[in-house]
């Protein structure tokens, strides 16, 4: 039987549903991949091999999900109850900031290369290109308002000053005002957080936008990630071109083992014909160190890494080489861009798109819209 992948959305008090689900799945003879984090509803792709959040036991029966099913709603009831507890946090009176967090997936920089558990893949349907279509044009919008002139430049750094006083372990970045009145958005490494005005509160979680449902946040992340991409060069990439010379192109995160990826990779040639370069960037699943980095090394080294990869994804004998290669640089940022699971793909237009998608629907998607370079 194959592995089971169990996932609860992060939602007000799921921990406690989950740490009660997981103490009773850990007395079962039973095999799972647990996690604490916000899986997207489309997600298809497979999940970083030394990933914190996960843990292993046998595989699971039918019935034993049945089970863990029923207590998890019973212990909802109990918990949406008792949700008022954990839902705020007070100021305190020295005036240090209060995080106020929606439980944001942890982002895992050190890469274990001891552990290596089994890896869940998670097969669900894929959303089609007029939805994410729809997050293109608001990431558009997120990007307008970035490079806007703001009246409230002098109280932007008036809140990174107070900031840098009050936090100075963390590297906040630039501001921008919302279209919420008093509410201000702020770069912190490869994350987004908000603020108040006076610098008295940091949001850690999504903005929504109720009117059409738009993650304001999504958006900002993306366009910040286009961002900490853009400063790699394109030499330290592998990259495969059109027939016809393009200014469009996808990057993405990939993996020789991860099935995946490999789906993907199968679908490159469509990829190119429609016109788009396929920029690679490496990432072991399993860590810095182990065979799936020395095999990824290997394909770079090659005297045609892009044969190389494409024989390698395709179950091929891989020649082992060794040779100066940029994949630590390719960690680091998949660190800082919270990576979780490959493929992770970024589009030319600002848009993050984790997991597997149709390559049709890919190129569609990324055509009918206007790349960040040509419209800011």
């Amino acid at each position: 039987m194959s592995d089971v992948g169990i996932y609860l959305a992060a939602e007000q008090g799921s921990t406690k549903i989950a740490a009660q689900v997981h103490k009773l799945l850990a007395q079962t003879d039973a095999k799972h991949h647990f996690e604490l984090y916000n899986e997207p509803s489309d997600y298809i792709g497979c999940h970083r091999m030394n990933d914190r959040s996960m843990s292993t036991k046998k595989v699971i029966p039918i019935f034993t999900l049945v089970i863990a099913s029923v207590v998890t709603l019973t212990i909802a009831g109990y918990i949406k109850h008792n949700q008022a507890d954990d839902a705020v946090a007070e100021s305190p009176n020295d005036q240090t900031p209060v995080v106020i967090q929606s439980e944001p997936p942890v982002v895992n920089a050190e890469l274990d290369s001891a552990s290596k558990p089994a890896v869940a893949e998670t097969e669900v349907p894929a959303s089609g290109p007029e939805a994410n279509g729809a997050d293109a044009a608001v990431v558009q919008e997120v990007a307008q308002a970035a490079n806007s002139p703001q009246d409230s430049e002098a109280l932007g750094e008036e809140i990174i000053e107070k900031l840098r006083a009050r936090l100075p372990q963390f590297n906040f970045g630039s501001v921008v005002e919302t279209s919420v009145a008093g509410l201000y958005q702020i770069e912190n490494g490869g994350r987004i957080l908000y603020v108040n005005e006076t610098a008295d509160y940091i949001i850690d979680g999504s903005l929504i936008r109720v009117e059409d449902r738009a993650n304001l946040t999504d958006s900002a992340l993306g366009l910040l990630h286009v961002g900490l991409i853009a400063g790699v060069d394109e030499k330290d990439m592998l990259i495969y071109e059109p027939d016809e010379p393009s200014d469009r192109s996808i990057t993405v995160f990939t993996d020789i083992s991860c099935g995946y990826c490999r789906l993907l990779h199968e679908q490159i040639d469509e990829l190119l014909e429609s016109g788009l370069r396929v920029r690679y960037l490496l990432y072991p699943r399993a860590g810095l160190g182990t065979q799936a980095h020395k095999d990824l090394e290997s394909v770079w080294c090659a005297d045609d890494p892009q044969e190389a990869m494409t024989n390698a994804k395709s179950g091929g004998v891989i020649e082992q080489l060794s040779c100066d290669n940029p994949i630590e640089q390719h960690v680091a940022l998949a660190s800082q861009v919270g990576l979780r699971g490959t493929p992770l793909i970024y589009t030319d237009s600002g848009e993050q798109i984790p997991g597997y998608r149709e390559a049709k629907a890919l190129a569609e998607l990324v055509l009918s819209n206007e790349p960040l370079s040509a419209s800011n």
